[in-house]
């Protein structure tokens, strides 16, 4: 089974019954173990206060992995990878990668290709 982080883009079109996000989220999930970060349990209750309850449930369902030592290493590795290549991304999307990447995962689902296929290591899938 492959690990996927499922990041607060196609969390929020899920929601929302995006049905580009509905169907590739029921593609993969045949075939795949779904996480997602404390950053984007943050972003989500942050953006959507109302839908707490149905955010709680949906993350239920998910593995949501916790910010540590290994994933603030990794995500300042990749920030200043970044920086040095004049190609800096936004501040949660370090940490959320950082996660990612420290935790043995290599795919990313979300619609902010542009940051995310900037980092080494890390496979986008762009729905």
């Amino acid at each position: 089974m492959d690990k996927i982080l499922l990041d607060s883009t196609v969390l929020i079109d899920y929601m929302r019954g995006n049905k580009k996000a509905v169907n590739l989220i029921n593609k993969l999930y045949r075939s795949s173990w779904f996480f997602t970060t404390v950053i984007n349990e943050y972003e989500l209750k942050r953006g959507a206060p109302k839908h707490t309850k149905i955010i709680n449930e949906l993350l239920y369902n998910l593995n949501v992995l916790p910010m540590n030592r290994a994933a603030a290493d990794t995500a300042a590795e990749i920030y200043n990878n970044l920086k040095k290549m004049g190609k800096p991304i936004d501040e949660p999307d370090y940490l959320i990668a950082g996660i990612c990447l420290s935790n043995g995962i290599k795919t990313i689902v979300t619609q902010n290709k542009k940051h995310f296929e900037k980092i080494k290591g890390l496979k986008v899938i762009y729905y």
